[in-house]
């Protein structure tokens, strides 16, 4: 059955990324991939509990900053309310650093979805989202007292978004 198959593929990867040990640039790709994945693609937002640190700061665009990992939680939802069958795929990855001192990610990511429900911009429109709607987003990963945590991001998505809504 269908829902069997996608469940046994987000277990998979909640179970690679559970007690993930970021020795190698290689760990820090797969754990950034796989995790991504479960937060959009599996709409698994409450993940950010777990990965990012509790007074995380996020620099979005138009000046707009997140402050605590609860307004990022609410921005991720929020974007997916107003995109119910939102997906994204990473495009590109170049990390930075060491496990000593943490690792400085960019991550480039399409999004796909079409805007069916409500938003802080007003009612659905129905339009799909362009070849051409992507975030970029630099963040920290650092090991605080034994857990891997995103400490700090900047990210930017494209007007594509804003402009199907």
């Amino acid at each position: 059955m269908l829902t069997d198959i996608y469940a046994d593929e987000m277990n998979k990867l909640l179970k690679d990324i559970k007690n993930v040990d970021l020795e190698e640039k290689s760990d820090v790709l797969d754990f950034v991939k796989k995790y991504t994945e479960l937060i959009y693609n599996y709409n698994m937002v409450g993940l950010i509990y777990d990965y990012y640190k509790e007074d995380v700061e996020v620099l979005k665009e138009n000046k707009l900053r997140l402050k605590g990992v609860d307004a990022v939680v609410k921005d991720i939802l929020q974007l997916q309310a107003a995109f119910p069958d939102l997906k994204v795929s990473i495009e590109n990855t170049i990390i930075y650093g060491n496990a000593q001192e943490g690792y400085k990610v960019y991550r480039r990511m399409k999004y796909k979805g079409t805007n069916t429900g409500y938003s802080r911009y007003g009612v659905a429109t129905g339009r799909k989202l362009g070849n051409n709607c992507l975030a970029l987003s630099i963040f920290y990963i650092r090991n605080i007292d034994g857990r891997w945590k995103i400490t700090n991001e900047i990210e930017m998505r494209s007007a594509g978004l804003i402009n199907c809504r």
